[in-house]
């Protein structure tokens, strides 16, 4: 079996023709990375990387020992790769830009748990150095993998030039607010890209109204501010050009104004569960829109402009007082998702038969009594979800 010692905490081994790495003679992990292919004509895209992070980026899974067999390297071959790559780390000082983060920071992490003082010296650094290079998938795995928690509160703040933005906003709301992923956007807190604030989500702390300072967030793409007390918004709001995501459902707003066709970038809009009676004409100029939730609310009519939403994949529209569709609801060639449950719709359009990507449609205790178009739409493929209504709706 061969074998290579990087220092007296890391082996190598190869086991069964795998690299494996050691610490402290225990087994750590197999070594699962090893290639990067750079075509010679794309060599100066690659000039300017400052970690093996971002060349994984430019690259697709080659990069994975499962695919290098189509490279056909013997495992010895391999092997001794693998182990020149974690001398030379371990040589630089445990510098994480030169391996891939999801084996650099564990092995790092293990290393000053079993007494490699460098190891836990530089531990912390690494951590906050990588997050302040502002890599973005670096810093979704740093979040995720819970390796912020070893930094003080103080330390996270000294990597975040709005830094001070984080603190006004905790003293306003009296909670603490934690940095988060774009797939994590619960409770209260924000996300980071290339260091600046892209996402803020303030759900559930009894906002009233929204803090003017939040208007100086100009990199702002996404927003929550579901479940708050807010019946207004002020005019002000409708400037955030780069926003794409905006949740302001279970607050007590009445009315979304003309305005709202500013946000010409926005793809998911939830409104759902305020006291909303109708939706603008403008919104028909949210052409990028793919999601739109305006459930719960006391909204009678939908506006024709409704159909101008071709990119829209998601319409839930469900318990409102709306009693008709629109015609120009067969324009929305991208809808896939239609919810009209529990409205006082008693007549679909005859357009609906032209929603081609339609998949499914909801009418779940609404008055529907076109049992004719519902049997067209099922030939034609869509799950429609249909039983009798159990109570008497209301205007």
């Amino acid at each position: 079996m061969k074998e290579f010692k990087v220092n007296e905490f890391i082996t190598l081994k190869l086991v069964d023709n795998k690299t494996e790495i050691f610490v402290k003679n225990q087994m750590f992990r197999q070594c699962k990375f090893l290639l990067i292919t750079i075509p010679i004509e794309q060599i100066d895209a690659y000039k300017e990387l400052e970690s093996i992070d971002e060349a994984a980026e430019k690259l697709d899974k080659s990069l994975e020992r499962d695919n290098s067999s189509h490279f056909q390297i013997p495992p010895e071959v391999e092997f001794w790769a693998h182990c020149s790559n974690i001398q030379v780390w371990a040589e630089n000082n445990y510098d994480t830009r030169l391996l891939h983060s999801n084996l650099a920071f564990p092995l790092l992490k293990k290393l000053s748990e079993v007494g490699d003082a460098f190891a836990k010296k530089v531990f912390k650094e690494e951590i906050g150095k990588r997050f302040q290079a502002g890599n973005e998938n670096t810093q979704r795995f740093l979040i995720k993998e819970g390796y912020l928690k070893y930094l003080s509160k103080e330390m996270i703040l000294s990597l975040i030039p709005e830094s001070d933005l984080i603190l006004e906003l905790e003293r306003i709301i009296q909670k603490e607010m934690e940095i988060r992923t774009k797939d994590n956007i619960i409770g209260r807190g924000y996300v980071l890209k290339n260091n600046k604030i892209s996402w803020l989500i303030l759900k559930n702390v009894k906002l009233k109204e929204i803090p003017v300072l939040i208007k100086n967030i100009k990199s702002l793409i996404g927003l929550s501010l579901s479940g708050n007390l807010m019946e207004t918004l002020p005019d002000w709001f409708w400037d955030f050009k780069e926003l794409e995501y905006l949740d302001l459902s279970r607050n007590l707003l009445r009315e979304i104004p003309k305005s709202i066709e500013n946000l010409k970038k926005l793809k998911h809009l939830n409104v759902g569960y305020n006291q909303i009676e109708e939706l603008p004409n403008s919104i028909g100029n949210l052409t990028r829109l793919e999601r739109l939730v305006i459930a719960d609310n006391k909204i009678k009519l939908l506006p024709n402009s409704i159909g101008e939403l071709k990119a829209l994949k998601d319409f839930i529209s469900g318990a409102n007082s709306i009693k008709s569709i629109p015609d120009s609801i067969g324009y929305m060639t991208s809808l896939e998702s239609l919810d009209l449950s529990e409205t006082l719709i008693e007549t679909l359009p005859n357009s609906i038969k032209y929603l081609k990507n339609l998949n499914a449609l909801y009418l779940m205790d609404s008055m529907i009594k076109d049992n004719y178009l519902i049997k067209t739409l099922r030939r034609k493929g869509t799950d429609v979800f249909l039983k009798r209504i159990t109570k008497n709706k209301k205007n």
